[in-house]
């Protein structure tokens, strides 16, 4: 399973405990539960962004380079 996934899964979970808190605790414990558990579902869908997989590009650089030729000779 890819890294990126499996942090968005965490993030998840960390929500879904941020959820219930809001039922289960009373106030005091609730703001801290809630707080810390969104901060840490944030920082899991940073780090899943982060780890994600990046595209790569198949462009080449070409070099290109102009040639002039000195073959124009005055006569006089």
């Amino acid at each position: 399973m890819r890294s990126d996934i499996a942090l968005y899964i965490v993030a998840g979970f960390f929500f879904v405990l941020a959820l219930i808190s809001v039922v289960m605790f009373e106030e005091t414990i609730r703001i801290l539960g809630i707080a810390s558990m969104v901060v840490l579902g944030i920082l899991s869908i940073g780090l899943g962004y982060y780890q994600r997989l990046k595209m790569k590009s198949n462009t080449q650089e070409t070099e290109s380079t102009l040639y002039v030729s000195n073959s124009c000779t005055s006569y006089i």
